[in-house]
């Protein structure tokens, strides 16, 4: 009796936890695809093999076990794996990250529903993928990311479109809709690589450990990138590849999308110093005036010394 009874248990206890489907049924296993078979007692198909420790369910189904997490492929069960893991093939959720406003002068702004509306913000306030920053005249903000910052000029806006961090590498994007900004990122760690990038409609423009200064007139179309530090990547929207732009040089890319070397020289504006025509110190410009001075009284110093001359003998 008691045999009986194991053996009923056993029976009963292999329908749930054998690998092969319970009730098998051979002949009609060309009904189901592959890594399922025929069962009897569902009329169905069932999963084949369920990975090692997993039971069944009573409709033969392979039950994930409580507080795990169970990774399917064509809807077969592979595996188990802990609740918070990863299944192969999923992409770990991307961490979205926050900037700050670190300093303000004058009218700032930010709106946090997408540029509908805005309201005034200060130091300490959050900035976060898809929020607004804003300007007015003579106005300034500067935004603090955790391994670098912007330095938003007068009369600007730019929208954050992205600011994450996946896989050490944290990456910023904003859109630069009008005005200035100056980007200056720390040269990352082994840990922790970085890569920001401004995009106006006409270019877009990244560094990796350096500085730039990036500017937008919507009114020209107009964009201009000047490197303050290291290097920077320049494209504009109808260009086939990047540019590498070195520290002290200034690109531009205009209404037609096309980046290319500004041929403005440096120090335009600027006179040398110790030049005839120079106002830079005035030094070239005295110089010549004392000259044409000297000149001058010489030719009027002479004959007058002749005149009296004659008179003086003349009264003698």
């Amino acid at each position: 009796m008691r045999f009986a009874a194991a053996i009923f248990f056993v029976s009963i206890l292999a329908i749930f936890i054998y690998a092969e489907v319970p009730e098998h049924a051979p002949s009609l296993d060309s009904k189901c695809g592959a890594g399922w078979q025929w069962s009897r007692g569902i009329a169905g198909c069932a999963q084949a093999d369920c990975p090692a420790d997993v039971g069944r369910t009573y409709t033969y189904g392979c039950k994930c076990p409580e507080g795990k997490k169970c990774c399917y492929e064509n809807q077969l069960m592979k595996s188990v794996i802990d609740s918070t893991g990863y299944c192969p093939g999923e992409t770990p959720p991307v961490a979205e990250m926050t900037g700050v406003i670190s300093a303000v002068q004058g009218d700032v702004e930010c709106s946090t529903d997408g540029g509908k509306t805005f309201a005034p913000c200060g130091v300490g306030t959050k900035i976060k993928k898809g929020d607004y920053v804003s300007t007015g005249f003579g106005s300034s903000a500067t935004v603090n990311f955790s391994y670098g910052s912007v330095q938003t000029y007068s009369t600007t806006q730019f929208r954050i479109d992205e600011y994450s961090n996946a896989s050490n590498i944290e990456r910023t994007q904003m859109f630069l809709r009008v005005g200035s900004v100056a980007a200056r990122i720390e040269r990352h760690t082994n840990a922790i690589r970085s890569d920001f990038s401004v995009v106006t409609p006409t270019a877009s423009s990244s560094i990796r450990g350096s500085a730039m200064d990036v500017s937008y007139d919507n009114e020209t179309n107009v964009t201009t990138v000047t490197v303050t530090e290291d290097v920077a990547f320049v494209k504009g929207v109808n260009d086939g590849a990047e540019v590498q732009v070195s520290q002290g040089e200034t690109y531009q890319a205009a209404s037609d999308g096309n980046a290319v070397k500004s041929e403005t020289p440096n120090g335009t504006g600027r006179t040398d110093t110790g030049t005839g025509s120079g106002t830079a110190n005035g030094n070239g410009s005295n110089e010549g005036t004392t000259g044409a001075k000297g000149k001058m009284c010489g030719i009027i110093f002479v004959p007058l010394a002749l005149l009296a001359g004659i008179l003086i003998a003349r009264r003698n």
